[in-house]
């Protein structure tokens, strides 16, 4: 059941990156070069994000079987 605890614990790890990077966009003196970034790195996080609790389902689907 470690990969659970692991999966859950990336899962938790992304959603606060995520939070941090819309905090961040929100700030008004940021360059067109920083708002692709943080736009490219929010885009990144929410993949990561599904892509872990799409794992984390068959984990504990399997772990049921």
């Amino acid at each position: 059941m470690n990969l659970l605890y692991e999966t859950n614990q990336r899962i938790t790890y992304c959603n606060a990156r995520l939070r941090d990077l819309h905090e961040c966009l929100k700030k008004d003196s940021l360059t067109r070069d920083a708002e692709a970034y943080l736009r490219d790195e929010i885009r990144k996080s929410e993949k990561n994000i599904q892509y872990y609790s799409e794992l984390l389902q068959e984990l504990e689907k399997d772990g049921e079987a």
